[in-house]
This record gives C-alpha cells, sequence and structure tokens, in this order.
C-alpha cells in the first residue's frame, strides 16, 4: 500500500478518491483521462490517455468511473497502452484498513443461520425473474468480497434507459398511473426518461420532493417538460423520511454533496436543518414512486406501505446501492405484502442497482 498509484478518471469518483486517500497518505502521481480538459485536480497532475508520460506505465493504475458502461474495455485500453497493473477503486479501498468509499460498502460473509441469510435464501427463490435472481446474487457475492466486478459487465442496463425500460413502460400500459411521486428528484433525470416514452403518457400530477436549492433550480427549468406530460406539478423543498422522524417537521441535512445529498445525524459538522415529510399522504391515486435518497430508502419504504392507500396499484423504483438494506430488508418487506420485485443494474461496479416493485391493488 506504500507503493504510488496513477488515477483514472477525473470526474466526481477521482475526486473522491483523491478526499478519501488523503489522510491516508497515499502517493498518487498522476491522473490520466480521456476527455479532461484540467490541468490538475486537488493539486494532482491530469494527462490525457493517450498524451501521459512514459513513466506512468509502470505505475498501478485505479480506475475511478463508475458510469462506465462497458468496464472491461477501459481495461484492455489501460493495458494495450502499456500498463499491466490495473485494479478499481473499490478493491484498492477495500483494502486499505479503515477506508470506506462512497457506495462501495461490503459486508462480512454473511452467517450461515442469521436471519439476513434466510432473507437471502427467501429472496433468490421468491424472485421468479431469471435476470433479477442472477444480479441479486452476483451483488450479494460482491458486497461480501467473494467476487470481483468483472461479472457485472454482461449484466448492465443502459443508464439513460433507468425510468424508461419495460418495466416502467408496462405498468404505464396496463395501470395508467395518474401520479409521479419523484423522491430526490436533484436532476430530475425520470421526469426527462418518462417524457421520451412513447406512445407519450399523461399524469394528472407530477410531485418532486428534494430540499437542496439546485432541486428547486432543476425542477424551475423543467416546468416547460413537465407541462408537457402532467396537468399539475409542485416542488416538495422536504427531506422525504419515515414516520420516526416526522414528529417536529425538521431533520439534518447535508445539502453540500450535490446530488448525494443526504439526512446526517444532528451533530454531523456539515448538518443543515431543512423540512421533512412522510411520503404516503401524497399518494391519492394509482402512483408511480422513485425513491433515490442516499441510503434513507428503507424507512420511507416502511412508511409508504403502512399508510397507502392500497385500492391503487403503485410501482415503486428505488436505489438498493447504498446500503445493505437494498439486498435484505427492503427486497424482504416488499415481498411480505405481494410485490412483484425485478432487479436492474444501471451503472458498474456494484452500483445502480435498483429495484422496481409493482404493489398490488388489495383485493
Amino acid at each position: 500500500m506504500n507503493n504510488p498509484i496513477v488515477l483514472y478518471g477525473a470526474g466526481q469518483l477521482g475526486s473522491l478518491f483523491l478526499q478519501l486517500c488523503q489522510p491516508l497518505n497515499v502517493s498518487i502521481l498522476a491522473i490520466l483521462d480521456k476527455y479532461s480538459n484540467q490541468s490538475d485536480l486537488r493539486g494532482v497532475p491530469v494527462y490525457r490517455l493517450y498524451d501521459a508520460p512514459d513513466n506512468l506505465r509502470s505505475v498501478t493504475v485505479v480506475v475511478c468511473s463508475f458510469k462506465s458502461t462497458e468496464p472491461q474495455s477501459i481495461y484492455n485500453e489501460l493495458q494495450s497502452l502499456g500498463y499491466s497493473s490495473v485494479t478499481d477503486a473499490y478493491q484498492y479501498l477495500f483494502s486499505l484498513r479503515g477506508a470506506a468509499f462512497f457506495n462501495g460498502w461490503r459486508i462480512s460473509p454473511i452467517e450461515q443461520n442469521s436471519r439476513r441469510k434466510q432473507m437471502a435464501s427467501f429472496l433468490t427463490a421468491y424472485l421468479h425473474c431469471e435476470h433479477s435472481r442472477s444480479l441479486y446474487l452476483l451483488n450479494l457475492k460482491y458486497r461480501q468480497g467473494l467476487t470481483d466486478n468483472q461479472g457485472f459487465s454482461g449484466l448492465l442496463s443502459l443508464e439513460s434507459h433507468k425510468y424508461s425500460n419495460d418495466i416502467i413502460k408496462c405498468f404505464l400500459e396496463e395501470f395508467s398511473p395518474s401520479l409521479v411521486l419523484d423522491v430526490g428528484s436533484w436532476d430530475m433525470t425520470l421526469l426527462h426518461q418518462l417524457k421520451e416514452i412513447t406512445p407519450p403518457f399523461y399524469f394528472k400530477k407530477y410531485i418532486a420532493f428534494d430540499p437542496l436549492c439546485e432541486a428547486y433550480q432543476h425542477f424551475c427549468a423543467s416546468l416547460p417538460v413537465l407541462n408537457t406530460i402532467a396537468g399539475s406539478a409542485e416542488i416538495v423543498r422536504s427531506a422525504v423520511v419515515g414516520l420516526s422522524c416526522t414528529a417536529t417537521g425538521r431533520v439534518p441535512f447535508h445539502a453540500g454533496m450535490g446530488m448525494a445529498s443526504r439526512v446526517v445525524s444532528p451533530h454531523h459538522r456539515s448538518a443543515v436543518w431543512v423540512n421533512a415529510c412522510s411520503l404516503s399522504g401524497y399518494v391519492t391515486s394509482c402512483s408511480i414512486v422513485k425513491l433515490h435518497i442516499e441510503g434513507k430508502e428503507y424507512p420511507v419504504v416502511r412508511e409508504f406501505l403502512l399508510k397507502v392507500n392500497r385500492r391503487f396499484h403503485h410501482l415503486l423504483i428505488i436505489n438498493c446501492s447504498h446500503t445493505p438494506e437494498g439486498l435484505f430488508e427492503i427486497p424482504f418487506l416488499l415481498s411480505q405484502y405481494g410485490c412483484e420485485l425485478h432487479y436492474l443494474q444501471h451503472a458498474f461496479y456494484g452500483e445502480g442497482l435498483t429495484l422496481y416493485a409493482l404493489l398490488p391493488a388489495a383485493k
């Protein structure tokens, strides 16, 4: 771990890697990037991939590019240029004692008779879609450190189709939902992908939830598009939380992380207090509900299931990359309500694992 390294990727992931490595005294000689025009990132020189000094080819390259849809192509290209030692950011940081990396969490191997072992066994049998089952088992192994990330490349779905895939289309065609709840809206990706679905669908109401100022700006800028797919649109400038957090109507929030902002401990040095709300009270009809709230999904799902109007069908789209709950507690809870479950993987390195859960109307 004392040997110098070179990073591949000068984007968000590369910047996060630098921040995490700074207190660990890791020697980072340079950053390679195919497209960046930066000359340096946090004081580390940035080189275009094909213009990098020859002496860097003998140094281990750590790949920081989790949005790549073809991860193996990065490895192949680096190796064709003479970089013989290539690894990825998660594997590297996982080997550094005490280092945690963004969503690159790991869990210890699951104990044989533990509750999570029982959940995993149940869910493996419950998932009727073979693709979903393969993804589920691969993520379980990856998070336990029992396999590397190469197995993901053949199971990826395009990031640009996250909210416009066949699961979404079938729900729209069969149930004609009138309500969209976009929880963790930030860049309004859900809106723009729904807009691209053909034939076009029209909703009575579109409600976006996010306390970030940037999210409000994106919402305002998106109103012309919103007006083409929804009769009315609203942004609720609150953090959506579970029942236990809504008593005071306020929660501590770290707003300085862009789209990765989240509810935090009140003792967090960057915490600011924002409005909080629960979700189910907004659901008055058949709905599509997207949850991408940086690891706080479980209490929101739990509140939704306890309180939501079950006279209607609902489709929940849940980002499950942030915590182990996305592989255990969340799908298990949904299964107890008879939900049809599907997983799709929209980004590499175990990121972008998204759960699509069809909650049937109560009989």
